[in-house]
């Protein structure tokens, strides 16, 4: 061991690489206490290293010099501990709470106080891994502290990791935390304090791993987010999907609604992106966090919906206002639905898609316009199955050209015309004679079937009726107010699926299709002057998510007692059982697809076991809504009026479950 020398303590400066950061008073305390009481031990000397300006560098002894200036200041008398801690706290509270600044503030008083040392004769990379080796001993150092002394050493020293993990005694991964605690330190200093806190040191990993746009979109969300629902497994989630974010256009899509809404969503997506990155990011972090996964958000109207409200896009009314400004290579101008002749027929191509420029709406564009250079496949109404040009597979109907669709659309006017034409005046003879005809003939001639009669097609099966229909909910029920909690939305559907339930791939994909089934489908819509999108419903829909994320919560939930307001639920819902094909509330508790279970049973059953979970503002929402919801069939009461809650004020407007017809 070298020579132990008496050097003053005021010119000794802290260590770069020291690695503490964080100070127990109490603990500091006890230190001032000892040498205040023994003096300073001079088999237990500071390791220090000379520097250029002839003053030290602490290596082992911080604290040490720290409660030996402080047992300067204390006046002669008999101290406790708890009178050391309160100088201490005194002194630090007047320097902003730093406790090293309230150390040096005690230095340039009592400065000249010398203290055994021993001069440390290496270099500084030696000098910072005898700074590991004795540092992790009596009192661990705190991990910011670790993390910062860690980079000191390593981006200015050269030291490795490998070194600085052997010298500490510990593992190579609580090297390789602490350096990406440090470096988020560095980036983000109030996150990384709350990582120690709460959170586990790995998040500082997970984070780190990511580019630099994409890791202050993850703090920003992080640092948002209540500590509960933030876990390493879904951080490490998230940051995985973050990485592989590109939204990029597809090469194929079956329909043009959604190839527009992809289009439209890549194009706001990319100029969010090149005008605010992280802002870009954050969005995708709130929306992949909830979700744990990814999809398209064209593929499902609520995820555009909560896309476009994770970027802070504005709009009114239905989201599509909200991306038809962004569908630059579609216009009615060039879109070829719109050489159509301008009269729309009884049954026209208004359907799937709801084409406003057939439904006497004046638009630029719209979501289901065809661009130049897209590929012609467009849906028409069942009701066009025999003209020419029509195609059909698996109970869906269209054409591949705009040649079709004229040809298609001419028969249809045709058709239409010629059931419109007044029967021409009869020319035989009179009812008297016609009647002593027949009383003659015993055996009448039966009329020839008419011409158009005998041509007539066979039709569609009833199959591939009912799958037309599923098919055409499925694609048209995504223009609509998807976002009302009543709505009956195929993505939070049971009967949902990722494929075809049979072996035609063409079938829609919900379990419904498999085999003939009645299927019946409608749409909530305002009268008496309400205003409000319509609502999609099906009637086969059933829920696979729990009552607790459907219900809303009631803004003005009275002080009615919980229990009454549950038994007066049940008790509506019996009081209409008798009522064939009332079932109220089926947006919330659907129907098993092969259940014979009566449904005020099964309502009861649901009611019972997921009421625990609701709130009692979300159950004075059933409430509420028990007195009109039996109204929600347009066949009860006089005029099939009920109340709809809209908006979050839940204002209740006027409106009537109409069938909907499902083009024809």
């Amino acid at each position: 061991m070298s020579d132990i020398v008496m050097i003053p303590a005021g010119p000794i400066r802290k260590n770069r690489a020291q690695m503490r950061r964080e100070y127990d008073l109490m603990k500091l305390a006890e230190l001032t206490l000892q040498i205040k009481s023994r003096g300073f031990d001079a088999d237990r000397p500071l390791l220090v290293r000379q520097n250029g300006d002839g003053g030290y560098e602490n290596i082992r002894g911080h604290r040490r010099r720290m409660a030996t200036l402080m047992a300067q200041h204390l006046p002669p008398g008999d101290w406790d501990i708890e009178a050391v801690r309160e100088q201490w706290t005194t002194l630090v509270a007047t320097h902003n709470d730093d406790v090293e600044a309230a150390a040096e503030a005690l230095a340039t008083q009592y400065g000249d106080y010398e203290v055994p040392a021993v001069i440390f004769a290496g270099d500084h990379k030696q000098a910072t891994l005898a700074l590991w080796s004795d540092n992790f001993g009596d009192e661990d150092p705190d991990p910011l502290g670790v993390a910062e002394s860690l980079l000191v050493g390593i981006e200015e020293f050269g030291i490795s990791p490998d070194e600085a993990a052997k010298h500490m005694g510990q593992h190579r991964n609580y090297v390789d935390n602490h350096l990406a605690l440090g470096q988020l330190h560095r980036l983000h200093a109030d996150f990384a304090k709350r990582v120690v806190r709460e959170m586990s040191m790995t998040i500082a990993v997970i984070v780190m791993s990511l580019p630099a746009d994409k890791r202050t979109a993850l703090v920003q969300f992080l640092a948002a987010t209540p500590t509960t629902a933030v876990t390493v497994a879904n951080v490490k989630k998230t940051a995985k999907l973050l990485k592989e974010l590109s939204f990029e256009m597809p090469l194929q899509f079956p329909h043009s609604t959604r190839r527009n809404v992809a289009r439209a969503f890549i194009k706001l997506w990319h100029e969010q992106l090149e005008e605010a990155p992280v802002r870009a990011y954050l969005g995708a972090a709130i929306v992949l966090f909830a979700h744990q996964g990814y999809k398209e958000p064209w593929t499902d109207p609520n995820l555009v919906v909560e896309w476009l409200k994770a970027l802070g896009v504005q709009y009114t009314g239905h989201w599509a206002t909200a991306l038809e400004p962004y569908l630059d290579v579609v216009s009615c101008a060039t879109c070829p639905i719109a050489n159509l002749p301008d009269t729309v027929l009884g049954v026209d191509v208004t359907s799937p898609a709801g084409l406003p420029c057939r439904m006497g709406y004046k638009v630029q564009r719209c979501l289901h316009g065809i661009a130049p250079g897209d590929p012609f496949h467009m849906r028409v109404p069942m009701g066009w199955s025999g003209h020419p040009g029509v195609k059909s597979r698996a109970g869906a109907y269209y054409v591949d050209s705009y040649d079709d669709m004229l040809m298609a659309w001419q028969a249809q006017q045709a058709a239409e015309e010629a059931k419109a034409e007044p029967t021409a005046p009869s020319t035989k003879s009179s009812p008297a004679a016609s009647s002593k005809k027949t009383a003659k003939n015993k055996k009448p001639t039966q009329p020839a079937p008419a011409a158009e009669e005998q041509a007539k097609p066979a039709g569609p099966s009833q199959l591939e009726i009912m799958r037309a229909q599923v098919g055409f909910y499925m694609d048209a029920h995504l223009t609509l107010n998807t976002n009302h909690f009543m709505a009956t939305q195929c993505a939070r559907c049971q009967h949902k699926l990722d494929g075809s339930p049979t072996s035609d791939p063409s079938v829609p994909h919900c379990a419904w299709t498999s085999h003939n089934r009645n299927v019946e489908f409608s749409k909530i819509e305002p009268v008496n002057g309400g205003a409000f999108e319509p609502v999609a419903i099906c009637q086969q829909y059933a829920p696979n998510i729990p009552w607790r994320e459907i219900i809303p919560e009631h803004p003005a939930a009275g002080q009615l007692p919980r229990e009454w307001m549950v038994k007066y639920i049940i008790a509506l819902v019996k009081e209409r059982v008798g009522i064939d094909g009332y079932k109220p509330f089926q947006w919330l508790t659907g129907r098993p697809m092969n259940s014979s279970e009566r449904y005020d049973d099964w309502f009861v059953k649901q009611l019972e076991e997921q009421q625990g979970d609701l709130s009692d503002s979300q159950v004075f929402t059933l409430f509420v809504m028990a007195h009109d919801e039996w109204k929600r069939a347009k066949r009860f009461g006089d005029d099939g009026i009920f109340h709809l809650p809209v908006g979050g004020a839940f204002q209740l407007v006027s409106a009537q479950l109409n069938k909907w017809k499902m083009g024809q």
